[in-house]
């Protein structure tokens, strides 16, 4: 709880959407859960558990279409572990956890809900194309090509101000775990998909936080460990107060 809100409060653009956007906000704090829970599942095996991970799931679903984009294939995976675990009671809580939010709001909710939006000018050429002309958006030109910017987020100092010093810390044993590896190939997936998309805006991009900062928490914790040998537990308050109060004065600076 306390890494995810360090990085709420280190990611410059997530603050800004926090003030500006209902929808996204809560659909990144249901995927952070989602994950948070799976992986507590796959450690303690509750069924419970993993019952209120696809709640969540399900929640971001309901919440911004691109829910089962960037989270389908951790909670595909999930449900498969369940199955091959021959738990039944996992798989079963799985299944009304993520039936129950449409369950209980059938009456709010049409398959409108998940219009994708400008997803029906996906195209793999817009991976390779910097300028495009759309009839809702008109001409448009980024500076990077799709592809390309589509990965940056991870390094990306208006998503985590230190992401590109954690990217820099990761190591080969940080992807031994089968779960690592899936949450790894789920955000490359997710990075493709919007690569297609001809418009790009950060909102899209901050869809894949929890996954992100999930994979970058080894070489987080790696840093605190260093800096917990280096310095006394109040310093150490000190200096990660004064990050978060750095990141409110860049804020400012990438409100453009």
């Amino acid at each position: 709880t306390a890494y995810w809100a360090l990085l709420f409060s280190l990611s410059p653009f997530l603050m800004r959407i926090a003030f500006s956007s209902m929808s996204d906000m809560l659909a990144i704090a249901l995927g952070c859960a989602f994950v948070s829970l799976g992986l507590g599942w796959l450690e303690n095996r509750r069924a419970l558990e993993l019952g209120a991970a696809f709640a969540c799931f399900s929640g971001a679903v309901a919440t911004r279409f691109s829910a089962p984009v960037v989270l389908g294939l951790f909670a595909a995976w999930l449900f498969f572990e369940a199955l091959k675990a021959r738990d039944r009671a996992a798989a079963g809580a799985a299944i009304l956890g993520a039936i129950g939010p449409w369950a209980l709001t059938w009456w709010a909710w049409s398959l409108e809900t998940l219009a994708l939006s400008n997803a029906e000018e996906w195209s793999f050429w817009n991976m390779a194309s910097r300028s495009f002309s759309t009839a809702s958006a008109g001409e448009h030109s980024y500076v990077l090509p799709n592809l390309l910017s589509s990965f940056v987020p991870l390094i990306h100092p208006g998503f985590c101000l230190f992401g590109i010093l954690l990217v820099a810390s990761l190591r080969r044993s940080d992807f031994q775990s089968a779960a690592a590896r899936v949450l790894a190939l789920n955000w490359v997936v997710f990075a493709l998909f919007l690569a297609g998309l001809a418009l790009q805006n950060h909102r899209h991009h901050l869809a894949s936080f929890p996954i992100a900062m999930t994979l970058l928490f080894p070489a987080f914790d790696r840093a605190m460990t260093r800096l917990g040998s280096l310095v006394k537990p109040a310093a150490r308050l000190r200096f990660v107060a004064a990050l978060v109060v750095g990141a409110q004065f860049v804020l400012l600076g990438f409100a453009s």
